[in-house]
């Protein structure tokens, strides 16, 4: 009898650092009964010109440990033919994935380290669903609404 592989739930996770003008880094994850894990990242940088978004394809493997689960993963610009990495991470989270803190870097038109920034999947990694607008929604003492 062949033994089934189970699927892993991907992870969602949003990495905060403390301060003003600080990036915020989105990671969307899937990892491998192997070990191995992959996916994407999003780092937002919130800047006076507006925001700049950097995307990268991660790769790396995590470590499942008795209460926590060590990550370790590096990166390519998704548009870099060559993958060169200049993403890397190091994420120690709860066995459930659910909080930890990260050490990142970043090599690109900017360069950054970021240390001890919180790590979360329940708190900030899922925006409200957008659902379709209904004249219901409207308050109704609300005489300027449709005008």
């Amino acid at each position: 009898m062949i033994a089934e592989t189970v699927p892993f739930e991907p992870l969602n996770l949003r990495i905060l650092s403390e301060g003003l003008f600080q990036p915020v880094l989105h990671l969307n994850l899937q990892h491998q009964a192997s070990g191995r894990i992959s996916g994407t990242a999003i780092i937002t940088i919130k800047e006076l010109t507006g925001p700049l978004n950097l995307s990268f394809k991660v790769v790396g493997n995590y470590q499942q440990q008795l209460a926590n689960v060590s990550i370790q993963l590096k990166g390519h610009k998704l548009m870099d033919s060559a993958q060169n990495p200049c993403l890397f991470l190091n994420l120690e989270m709860n066995s459930e994935y659910t909080t930890g803190i990260c050490n990142y870097q970043y090599h690109s038109e900017i360069s950054k380290n970021v240390s001890n920034a919180t790590v979360s999947s329940i708190l900030f990694a899922t925006t409200p669903s957008k659902k379709p607008f209904r004249m219901a929604d409207l308050p109704q003492n609300n005489h300027y609404a449709l005008l």
